[in-house]
């Protein structure tokens, strides 16, 4: 559950530096800023858990032994690129 919280808090203030920052030097302009504040807040909520979900599971597969768990991490992108270069 720490962990969780650091990520989020590290996520948090890395995206109000950021994101206000390459929107003032892209020159972009916001139509609908709290439906911009809600998908980044909803993005920040799902990046922030996804990485602490994959930082528990590598902490796991290290006790247990790397063998298991490199092909559980790669199958996902392997199945993409193996997509993307059939066609």
């Amino acid at each position: 559950m720490e962990s969780c919280f650091f990520n989020l808090t590290m996520l948090g203030a890395l995206g109000l530096i950021i994101v206000p920052a390459f929107i003032l030097l892209m020159g972009y302009k916001i139509k609908f800023p709290g439906c911009f504040a809600a998908i980044m807040v909803t993005g920040g909520l799902g990046l922030g858990a996804g990485t602490t979900l994959v930082a528990a599971m590598i902490a796991q597969a290290d006790a247990r032994g790397a063998l298991f768990f490199g092909p559980v991490l790669s199958a996902p992108s392997a199945s993409c690129n193996y997509r993307y270069q059939r066609e």
